[in-house]
């Protein structure tokens, strides 16, 4: 009896689903609405010019150095520095925008503390004091 049970069971639930084939879309209706709006794609000009290196978010870095070239032509103070931590940066030497009076107020050898901030992927000096 109870094997006649599960075979009457088995053979309605059987009977209550669909098949496969009715779920497919018909040419009356279509599977799903076509979008009417799209996300452009993204392209080099929306991604930040920044370098993994550079800061996650706009701000001054304060890092401390020694000036080995101040370039009045090109507009630049070349600073080797120790660590910046705030960018993950290792210690390394680099050119930095500066002023006209920064670049005039340095000498290379002179030890100084600086305060930058990451521009348009360029650091650019913000402020620059001896060192003590």
């Amino acid at each position: 009896m109870k094997l006649h049970i599960a075979l009457v069971s088995l053979a309605l639930l059987a009977g209550c689903t669909k098949p496969a084939s009715d779920t497919a879309p018909t040419a009356d209706a279509p599977a799903e609405p076509a979008a009417t709006e799209q996300t452009p794609p993204a392209t080099a000009a929306d991604a930040p010019a920044a370098s993994p290196t550079s800061p996650p978010a706009a701000g001054m870095v304060m890092g401390m150095g020694e000036v080995t070239a101040a370039d009045a032509s090109a507009g630049t103070i070349t600073i080797s520095h120790g660590p910046i931590e705030a960018l993950k940066w290792p210690a390394m030497t680099m050119a930095f925008q500066a002023t006209p009076e920064q670049i005039a107020s340095v000498k290379p050898g002179d030890a100084i503390h600086f305060e930058f901030e990451q521009v348009n992927g360029q650091a650019r000096l913000s402020k620059v004091l001896p060192s003590e």
